[in-house]
Parts: structure tokens; sequence; C-alpha cells
């Protein structure tokens, strides 16, 4: 069943929007429906709207998605930025700057000639079947926009979860292995180890509220489990966790 299916080419989702075969039409003279939704999906792949896949399916970095400065600093900076020097100051800007350029590199040149499909009505299938769309961003993207989801690709439970609550009815407990594994695995090693070290602080500090900071900065468990052995600089571990310390009563 397609409803089984995880993503779907620009080409083919377009086509199954409106129950034809996508192998059946010709690139220079389509269905004006069908020719409506590529424009629709590419302009919202422009946008950064949607989030796109490869055709293996794996969802890229989303330039929507880059974290702000602030929380960038957190994860690789070991000093305060104040304490800087005007000169490392700049240097971590541009770095900065040249973390913004490259994070959604991978979904920009994916997307790079949508806009002349856009613009000029060319529909080259080849370049519509390289960019394929996951099912549950879709989903999100149909919510967020006011648009039907396609029946094709969602039971009739589904469609009648998404009508009464959106996505996050239909979404609940869907998740699967593959989706954390892809999230995990475009993260770098300090984007996990902070985000483990945080899981670790909360459980020491559920089992003991009175441990200070600087104790779980050291603790074996801290160390060992939330991957922060390699950034024991100064403040590093201490800015990752420090909002999560329960407060005194």
């Amino acid at each position: 069943m397609i409803q089984h299916t995880d993503h779907l080419s620009v080409w083919e989702l377009a086509h199954r929007w409106h129950e034809v075969d996508p192998n059946l039409t010709n690139p220079e003279s389509l269905p004006l429906n069908i020719q409506d939704t590529i424009r629709f999906l590419c302009k919202a792949c422009i946008r950064c709207e949607i989030s796109v896949s490869n055709e293996t399916g794996i969802v890229q970095k989303n330039p929507n998605n880059v974290v702000d400065f602030e929380l960038y600093l957190d994860m690789n900076l070991d000093e305060d930025y104040e304490s800087l020097s005007v000169e490392e100051q700049e240097k971590l800007e541009i770095n900065y700057e040249g973390y913004i350029h490259s994070y959604g590199l991978r979904h920009r040149k994916l997307v790079e000639e949508f806009d002349k499909t856009y613009l000029t009505r060319k529909y080259d299938r080849t370049v519509l079947e390289k960019v394929h769309i996951d099912r549950l961003i879709l989903l999100k993207f149909c919510s967020i926009n006011g648009v039907t989801p396609p029946n094709f690709w969602f039971s009739q439970k589904e469609l009648e979860q998404f009508q009464e609550g959106g996505i996050d009815e239909v979404t609940k407990g869907s998740r699967t292995q593959s989706d954390i594994d892809s999230f995990w695995s475009s993260l770098n090693h300090k984007q996990q180890a902070r985000i483990m070290t945080r899981e670790v602080a909360k459980i020491l500090w559920k089992d003991d509220p009175m441990l200070s900071i600087v104790a779980l900065e050291k603790h074996a468990d801290i160390q060992k489990y939330g991957m922060s052995a390699p950034y024991g600089g100064k403040h590093t571990i201490r800015n990752w966790i420090k909002d999560l310390k329960p407060s005194k009563s």
C-alpha cells in the first residue's frame, strides 16, 4: 500500500495527488492541476516551508532550522563570550556566518532548479524525481497552510484525525526509529553530547535535588553517559545544564 511509503518524489506526489499515473504523462503537456501542484510544491521547497529528502529518503537539513547565535555559542564555546577579545569575537561571528551558509547547503542544492520550474513552467521529470518529500513532513505542511492532505497517502482514519485534531493527533506515537536515527545522525558530536548531558542531569537532579552544578559537572555519569568528557572547559557543561537545576523550596 502506498500509505506505507515514507517518501515520494515531487513528480510522483503531484500526479498521485490527482489520481494520475506518473508514468503515463508527457512533461511537455501535463494536465493543468498537476502543473499547479508541482509549482505549489516547488515554491514551498524553495522557501524552505517543506524540508526535502534525497532519493533514498534522507531528510536534508532545512536552512530555516539554523540555531541562533546564542545557542551556537553555547554549543561551540568553552569560555564566556564577553571575555573574548574583539578579534576572537569577530572570528566567531564569521564562523557563525559560515555555519549558516553550510547548514542547509544540501537542501538548497537539491532544489536549485525549482526556481526555473516555478517561473518558466518547464517540468523536467528528472529534476522533479530527484527531490523527495517525507509523508509526515507533507502532513505538517498541510496542517500549517490549511491544505487538505492527499487521500491516496493517508488512511480515512488519519484524515478524520487530521480534521479533528490536526497533525499532532495523526502523528501521535508514529515516529519510527529510523526518524530518530536520522535526526541523531544529523547532529555533530558536541550537539549530541549537549542533549545527552542534559538528559543525564535531569535524572541525577531528580534523584538528588541538592547536588550542586559543580558536582554534576564532575559526576562520572555525566562524563560517561552524557558524552561530555571531551568538553570539560570552564563553562561548557555548566552552560548546558544550569537552567535545569531545581530551585530551592
